[in-house]
């Protein structure tokens, strides 16, 4: 399964967004199956944006895991990627130069946009 990083916008989109932690299921989006959003919820949790159990069975098509909690580092990431014109133009300008799409080279880029709009206030 290939990593979708606007799933992975959204899963932290939603998981911020909830008035408490607690998470007792993993949430669902249109367009994505259970087993995406589970082994986006797993990749995240290698990634050090979320604290998550793994889940995977036996019957499971990849490793999958629920979400428990946000971390640190995923606040950070959600911080500069929850402004929408700020994440499409880093997906524009990521996918213009043939980038591969790497969290760390997201994320740097993200929050460049970000300070250069703040310079530019």
């Amino acid at each position: 399964m290939k990593r979708d990083m606007n799933l992975v916008r959204e899963i932290l989109l939603w998981a911020t967004d909830q008035p408490d932690y607690g998470f007792r299921e993993n949430p669902c989006f249109p367009g994505y199956t259970d087993e995406q959003v589970g082994h986006h919820i797993y990749l995240m949790e290698q990634a050090g944006l979320v604290e998550a159990e793994e889940i995977t069975m036996i019957e499971s098509l990849s490793p999958v895991s629920v979400l428990l909690a946000v971390t640190w580092a995923g606040h950070d990431f959600i911080d500069v990627a929850r402004d929408g014109t700020i994440w499409n133009k880093a997906m524009k300008k990521l996918a213009a130069a043939g980038e591969a799409l790497t969290f760390d080279l997201l994320k740097g880029l993200l929050t460049r946009l970000a300070e250069a709009g703040l310079a530019a206030s």
